[in-house]
């Protein structure tokens, strides 16, 4: 009877590891997905402020913008007129197509605001493919005068769903706010088109962020263990589904694949975690298949890199199995194991909570998960582990043995660091990208309006005629142009400054406790250090220069978007008087 419950549990330990495992891939999905929709965003303001201000250089800057985007990710930049009509486009004359009809042209036409819209995808026979259109509206004095349009292809964020690294049972779609398919790993053309099942939980009025639940899949009627992250910003949905009867399949002996061979470990905690009068019975009744199963278990630990343990609470007896030996850096045949020794091997600055979690758990007797750093006692190399643990309770109502797991999770802890670092550092500059200089400056405004005021200014520096440059000298030495400039404006930075790459050439600088006559002064020191420090390319010189706009942050200021407007006036202005200056926003 006991084995049986065993056996169910392990089965829920498997499926509630699925689900973590299925918001963890959603939630890293989505940070690239931000990522490329905040570059697309930057793209778009760019283009719209060149059609507002210097539309002959419209077609030029585009197809620069273009190139800092993958092959086939955008299909086309356009600017369409308050007609529907397109005025201009990178992707050859397109005077004839109307976009009065589609979607994203109504809503932009319909409300007086200026958010990015994700657009209902269609079909375009001209590129034989699905389009997901993103725009922005123009508006020229304050009334509706068209849509800057980044046309995203369909087939590109599939295939880029398709290299994340999961089963090919398993699925990743992009979904809008109302279930409609934007991309799906697989059989895109299949989905799109359609929309998922409306009762899914994600579609709710006050649906979470994060969620998961089971359920078969809308396409291929699949049971998956759905996980799912809300960009509430850009109205998407990321869907990972893990198909559950493969998952299972170990569990139930239909099949066996190495790729799930780390469920032997758990199976082999709850037999473990047994009693030991039937542990012995099996041991007399089985000792060659115990043999066998006992090499297959230390087998399946070291692919997976994960260890069972047990402590027996009456006796302090602590068993660990090989491979948590090998985790730790330990010798079994140097190291007593006891709970004492095990804390001794936790990072110091985690030890008091992983302490605080496990007596919590013994007091309350329930389950606990966690994960924590561990110092490896062979080499001093810091790891980081995930741990379960369940207890076991006698007729008595108190714990008497505790079982667990540990695995080696270092290796995904680095590509989430990866993948946080992709989503808010530009990959050329090093510094911060749009969404992470926006976030900061949101954080200034919400610290000014909780308490006392205190000045914030902020400078727009844009590289002047930089389009020259890669003409001249070629993309690479304009990359190295980027570059040689972010590493001078960090050297001018403060510790609580901040620089980030807003978009192209553009870039953003944000001095918390300065006045606009200081930022001013700051500036014009950056200017001329910038236009004294010509980048040094092959033996050659390569000079640029900046034109800088700065403003201050006022108490009426709700959201960074009317600062960067008075920045980006500020800057024209510099432009507009010559370039390579500094210009002061002002109401006067």
């Amino acid at each position: 009877m006991q084995f049986e419950s065993s056996q169910q549990q392990l089965r829920n330990s498997l499926l509630e590891q699925a689900d973590r495992r299925s918001i963890q891939l959603s939630d890293a999905v989505s940070d690239q997905f931000v990522l490329l929709l905040s570059n697309i965003d930057s793209a778009l303001l760019e283009l719209r402020k060149t059609w507002l201000k210097e539309p002959g250089q419209f077609e030029a800057v585009s197809r620069s913008i273009e190139q800092r985007f993958p092959d086939s990710a955008i299909s086309k930049f356009a600017v369409i007129g308050p007609d529907g009509f397109y005025e201009q486009s990178n992707a050859g004359n397109h005077k004839e197509v109307n976009a009065e009809t589609h979607e994203y042209f109504r809503t932009h036409a319909a409300q007086n605001q200026d958010l990015l819209h994700i657009g209902r995808p269609f079909s375009s026979p001209g590129l034989d493919q699905w389009i997901i259109p993103i725009s922005r509206p123009i508006m020229k004095n304050g009334r509706f005068a068209g849509v800057a349009l980044a046309a995203v292809s369909s087939q590109y964020l599939a295939t880029q769903l398709a290299k994340l690294n999961i089963s090919r049972h398993d699925i990743v779609v992009l979904l809008d706010q109302q279930g409609r398919f934007l991309a799906r790993n697989v059989d895109l053309q299949k989905a799109m088109g359609r929309s998922v099942k409306q009762d899914r939980p994600f579609l709710a009025k006050d649906a979470p962020i994060n969620g998961v639940f089971h359920a078969p899949a809308t396409l291929d009627s699949i049971s998956r263990i759905f996980g799912w992250t809300i960009l509430k910003k850009y109205g998407l949905i990321v869907v990972v589904g893990l198909d559950e009867k493969y998952l299972l399949a170990p569990f139930n002996q239909q099949y066996s694949n190495e790729r799930w061979r780390s469920i032997l470990v758990l199976l082999a905690v709850v037999m473990l975690g047994a009693s030991t009068s039937i542990l012995l019975l099996r041991i007399s009744r089985q000792q060659t298949a115990l043999h066998s199963s006992r090499e297959s278990l230390e087998e399946a630990q070291r692919i997976a890199q994960i260890g069972n343990w047990e402590l027996d609470l009456e006796r302090n007896r602590l068993f660990w199995s090989e491979e948590i030996y090998h985790i730790f850096g330990m010798d079994p045949d140097h190291f007593s194991a006891t709970y004492e020794a095990f804390l001794e091997t936790v990072h110091r600055d985690d030890r008091d909570y992983v302490n605080s979690k496990y007596k919590d758990s013994l007091k309350g007797r329930f389950a606990y998960d966690i994960e924590h750093r561990i110092v490896r006692r062979d080499n001093g190399e810091v790891r980081w582990v995930h741990e379960l643990c369940e207890h076991q309770i006698n007729d008595e109502g108190r714990v008497v043995r505790s079982l667990g797991t540990v695995q080696d999770i270092t290796e995904r802890k680095r590509l989430e660091e990866e993948l946080r670092k992709l989503a808010t550092t530009d990959y050329l500059t090093g510094l911060p990208t749009r969404r992470s200089f926006i976030e900061r400056l949101e954080d200034e405004l919400a610290r000014g309006h909780r308490g006392i005021w205190q000045p914030v200014a902020v400078l727009l520096v844009d590289l002047d005629h930089f389009k020259r440059i890669n003409d001249s000298h070629g993309h690479a030495t304009g990359d190295a142009v980027l570059s040689h400039f972010a590493r001078l404006v960090s050297d001018e930075l403060r510790r609580i400054d901040m620089a980030g790459r807003l978009g192209g050439e553009e870039f953003g600088i944000i001095l918390p406790g300065t006045k606009a006559e200081t930022a001013r002064i700051y500036a014009e020191r950056l200017r001329q250090r910038i236009q004294d420090s010509p980048l040094m390319e092959k033996g050659q010189q390569i000079p640029f220069s900046v034109s800088i706009g700065v403003t201050e942050a006022s108490i009426e200021d709700r959201d960074p978007e009317s600062i960067l407007e008075r920045a980006d006036d500020a800057m024209y202005l510099a432009k507009e008087r010559g370039r390579n200056q500094v210009e002061v926003y002002t109401t006067v």
